[in-house]
Formats: C-alpha cells, sequence, structure tokens
C-alpha cells in the first residue's frame, strides 16, 4: 500500500472512531431526556464535544469556553498510536522519504477531516475559530501517531539516542517525581469530596438529572478527573486555584466564588482550615522521590554534583508542570473567564518544594558523608577537590577540578577505607 494512501485511511480511521463514540454519548442522553431537541441541533452537539476534545475553543454568546477533558484527550492519543502502529505492521517497509510522505498525509487528512466537521458544527449562536481547528486537532492526533511510526521504524531510537544519558536520568526522575505528586493530590481530591458527601446530596437534589442526567454527569467527572487533580495539586502546592473575577482559593484565602453545578466543584474549600498547611508534606515528599531518583546515577559524583542535578530534574519537573497547568486553566465566560492553576506562579510552586526536598536529601547526604570520612582525611583534599563516598564500595574518590569537568569522572586517586578506620564507619 503507498503510504500517502495508508497515512490517510490511517487518519480517517481515527476521525470516524473518536467521534462515533462522542456522537453515541451524545445520542444516549438525547434518546433518555425529557425534552428532545432536534435532531441536527444533537450532531452539532457532539462535533462540538469532539472538538473541545482537541484542545478547541467554543465561541458562545456569553463568552468563550475552553476546558478540554483531557482523559478523552489521552484516550484519543492512544488511540492514535495503536493507530500509527497498526499501519505500519501491515504495510511493506517503508523508506525514509516515505515514512516522512506517510505522516504529512496522515496529519493534513486528519486536520482537514476536523477543519470540515466545524464548518458543518458551526454557525448561530455557537462557532468555533476555523482557523485554529486544523493546527489543534493536527498536534492531537499527531502525540500518538507520530511516536507511533517513529518507533515501529526504530526512527525514535535514532531520536533518544542523542540525548545525554543524565539529562534522560534526570527526565525520568522528574516523571517519578510528577506520579508521586499526582498520586497524592488524587488522594487528597477523594477526601475532599468524601468530607463534601453533604453538599454533593444537595446537589443532586436540585439538579434532579434523572437517569441521562446522572450518566452525562458521571461521564464528565470522569472526563474531567485529571484536571481536577491539577487542581488540587496546585491547591497543596499553594499556588491555589483561580476562580475568575472571583479570585482565588488557597490554604490561606477562600472565596465564596458562584461555581456551576457540577460534583466535582464540590471539592472546592469554602473556609481556611490549619489542616491544609499539612498539605505542604506532600510537595515536599514528591520533591524527596525525585532527588533520590537522580542518585542512582550520580553514586560517585560529589555533592555540589548531585544537587545541580536534582535542581536541573526539579526545573524539568517545572517546566511539565507548567505545559499541564496551562491545559487545566480554562475559561467558561462571563465571571468565570479564569479556572485552574495559576499560570506563573503553579510551577515556580513546584520548583520551590522540589527544591526543598533535593536539599534535604544532599543535605543528610552531605551529613553522612562528614561521618564516614576518617578524621586525618578531613580537610586535606587539595583546593577545589571533591571527595564523595561511592555507597557501592564504600571508597571515598577524592577528584580534582579538572576531573570533574568530564561527564562521567572518576579518579585514581581513591582512598580505600582500610581496617585502620573501620571504627570510623561503625559511628
Amino acid at each position: 500500500m503507498r503510504p500517502e494512501l495508508n497515512g490517510a485511511l490511517a487518519a480517517l480511521s481515527v476521525v470516524a472512531v473518536s467521534l462515533l463514540a462522542v456522537v453515541g454519548i451524545a445520542v444516549l442522553g438525547w434518546v433518555l431526556a425529557a425534552d428532545h431537541s432536534s435532531l441536527a441541533a444533537m450532531f452539532d452537539v457532539a462535533i462540538l464535544g469532539w472538538l473541545a476534545v482537541h484542545l478547541v475553543p467554543i465561541q458562545t454568546v456569553g463568552g468563550w469556553i475552553w476546558l478540554p477533558p483531557l482523559l478523552l484527550t489521552a484516550a484519543l492519543v492512544w488511540w492514535a498510536y495503536r493507530v500509527g502502529r497498526t499501519s505500519l505492521r501491515r504495510s511493506t517497509f517503508y523508506a525514509k522519504g516515505a515514512r516522512w510522505r506517510l505522516i504529512a498525509t496522515a496529519l493534513a487528512s486528519y486536520a482537514g477531516a476536523a477543519t470540515l466537521l466545524a464548518l458543518v458544527a458551526s454557525g448561530g449562536e455557537v462557532g468555533v475559530p476555523v482557523w485554529l481547528v486544523p493546527i489543534a486537532a493536527a498536534m492531537v492526533f499527531g502525540a500518538g501517531f507520530v511516536p507511533a511510526v517513529a518507533r515501529t521504524t526504530g526512527t525514535w531510537r535514532d531520536w533518544t539516542s542523542r540525548i545525554p544519558t543524565q539529562l534522560v536520568t534526570e527526565g525520568r526522575a522528574a516523571v517519578r517525581g510528577l506520579l508521586a505528586l499526582a498520586g497524592g493530590a488524587g488522594l487528597a481530591l477523594l477526601v475532599a469530596l468524601v468530607g463534601s458527601w453533604t453538599e454533593l446530596q444537595q446537589l443532586w437534589s436540585d439538579l434532579r438529572p434523572g437517569f441521562s442526567g446522572t450518566a452525562v454527569l458521571v461521564l464528565g467527572c470522569v472526563a474531567y478527573l485529571p484536571t481536577a487533580v491539577v487542581w488540587t495539586a496546585s491547591f497543596l502546592l499553594g499556588s491555589g486555584i483561580e476562580l475568575g473575577s472571583a479570585g482565588a482559593v488557597t490554604p490561606f484565602a477562600a472565596t465564596t466564588a458562584e461555581l456551576p453545578g457540577f460534583p466535582l466543584f464540590a471539592a472546592i474549600p469554602d473556609g481556611v482550615s490549619g489542616w491544609y498547611l499539612a498539605g505542604f508534606l506532600l510537595p515536599v515528599i514528591a520533591g524527596i522521590v525525585t532527588a533520590t531518583s537522580v542518585t542512582g546515577g550520580q553514586r560517585s559524583a560529589g555533592v555540589r554534583a548531585r544537587m545541580m542535578a536534582r535542581l536541573r530534574a526539579a526545573g524539568i519537573a517545572a517546566v511539565a508542570a507548567g505545559v499541564v497547568g496551562a491545559l487545566t486553566h480554562g475559561t467558561m465566560g462571563g465571571a468565570l473567564s479564569g479556572l485552574g492553576p495559576p499560570l506563573v506562579l503553579f510551577p515556580l510552586a513546584l520548583l520551590f518544594w522540589f527544591g526543598v526536598g533535593a536539599a534535604a536529601v544532599t543535605t543528610v547526604e552531605s551529613a553522612r558523608l562528614g561521618r564516614l570520612l576518617p578524621r586525618r582525611f578531613r580537610g586535606k583534599t587539595d583546593r577545589g577537590s571533591s571527595a564523595a563516598v561511592d555507597d557501592r564500595t564504600g571508597t571515598i574518590q577524592v577528584v580534582t577540578p579538572d576531573e570533574q569537568a568530564g561527564p562521567e569522572w572518576t579518579s585514581d586517586r581513591t582512598v580505600v577505607l582500610a581496617e585502620e578506620h573501620a571504627q570510623d564507619l561503625g559511628r
């Protein structure tokens, strides 16, 4: 099969499956609803929902609406990845130029289909920026399809082999710390929802959603669960949650903003409690997880080198948090024109707490190094040299500044802890 045809078929299959899933949910709600709108209006709503999954803002009479359901977006990226792998496996081997034609055709086909759907759904009081649709759709689809093609053909290995090993180690450490933070935030969100059970019951009685409305609310809560976790993490970091013109809610201040009747909003605190300050332990623990993960690649490095590596990992985590925070910072028009983590304060707060965790781990290691060094050896290193204990061999390495300049320095000037210093090790 020619790569152009293969790419177009792969893209259109992703469009068909994802649109069918969204339309199926819309049809279910339409059938079970008490008051039926027109069938055309139902399809327009389904298409607008499909575009929202692709990070496309929607313009209404009350203003812009942009708060993408990230779980559905992640599911679409995963499906594009699976389709990309399958399309390569059922085809003959493509040369490098043919691979790029495959990718370009797939992206163009997907962008074209999304633009056509946007033109169909736009009109009247609701619309979308048509110029942005092909860009956003191609980015979401490409986030799954391009890595799939690259991994299947071996190009991904060529790309990643150019990244320095130390940077890969620091990036993995940052991911571990972010996962620890997300896990703790998810647990805190669950506790908050359980604590707001009375408010949830009152909300349900006020909405009276019925069977179809209940199904839509449950699906909506599941789709926005990652967004709620990120908002909770921002609160625990101290940067808080912005609530439009009503201000923000933080561990130090609350707001009485009128929020839409959505179950997840019930977890937003409406007061201040001293227990909220205990949440600061979570980002510190996540920072410690990141710092200790960096240690694996820095066992023979000096204290300063380890600290710098941990700070770089914290910086990588802060950049990732800034991207995720931007994806979860949305608008619902009117007084709720800005919702979510502060775009600047959120990554800065994460960088601060991860830095605290890095400093704590490095301080403990430095104190341990001081206890392990023999007394007659302390202070005897050359000016600018570093002494570090290898955790695996129990040796002290003395490294000069010239040797530290190497990517993974080692030194022949190694002082082995002999039997005469065994008593110092036991202290």
